[in-house]
């Protein structure tokens, strides 16, 4: 191996790391705080229609078709 290629595969790597710790921990904080606003709000028995209705949503959006057929990217149209 060529000594150039480590260090290539580390900048890639690492930075790619990092986004994915913080796309986690973003995420994580942000359900915790989502759920504690919908348990202030609400009875508990509402979280399983609300995660029922977010899978729903996401399910509807994976079946829209693109905006032109010849389109570079897999993302919905409206999106």
């Amino acid at each position: 191996m060529a000594p150039s290629e480590p260090s290539s595969w580390n900048r890639r790597v690492l930075p790619a790391g990092a986004f994915q710790f913080a796309l986690i921990a973003g995420v994580t904080q942000l359900k915790t705080s989502a759920n504690a606003l919908v348990l202030s709000r609400f009875e508990s028995q509402a979280l399983p229609y609300l995660y029922l209705l977010g899978a729903l949503m996401t399910a509807s959006l994976t079946l829209l078709p693109r905006a032109r057929p010849d389109a570079p990217t897999e993302s919905p149209g409206i999106l």
